[in-house]
């Protein structure tokens, strides 16, 4: 039963892609393009567009819920970063959600975070 559905699935797909691939043929196309590069053309436009109606639905649940994302985007970057000497330093192992990195973690200015970055280039210009 299963096999007789998949191939049922897989006669309808290439029936629908020769179709539009033969619409296209005869309504007209660059002399260029070969029924194979035609065939390509469709399936990889076909593909993209499944990838991005998958990404505007995540994006559409993503906004829906844009404090558990940003939370949940908040706690990946400490759990990354909390083995750093920053991370020691701030707890970042101990930080559970967004209201204890609030009350662990002052409010910042570059001054904060200036000896870090300059640390930083040191080691990286060091070795050009």
């Amino acid at each position: 039963m299963f096999m007789a559905n998949l191939l049922k699935v897989v006669l309808i797909f290439v029936g629908f892609v020769v179709t539009r691939c033969v619409h296209i043929w005869i309504k007209g196309r660059s002399s260029f393009h070969t029924v194979r590069s035609l065939l390509i053309h469709f399936l990889l436009n076909r593909f993209i567009y499944l990838l991005g109606a998958k990404a505007k639905r995540k994006l559409e649940q993503d906004t829906k819920n844009f404090r558990q994302v940003q939370e949940k985007f908040l706690l990946n970057i400490l759990e990354r970063n909390s083995e750093t000497k920053y991370g020691r330093k701030y707890k970042f192992t101990h930080i559970t959600n967004r209201r204890g990195f609030t009350v662990s973690h002052p409010i910042t200015k570059y001054s904060h975070y200036k000896s870090l970055v300059g640390r930083y280039l040191y080691s990286v210009f060091r070795y050009l």
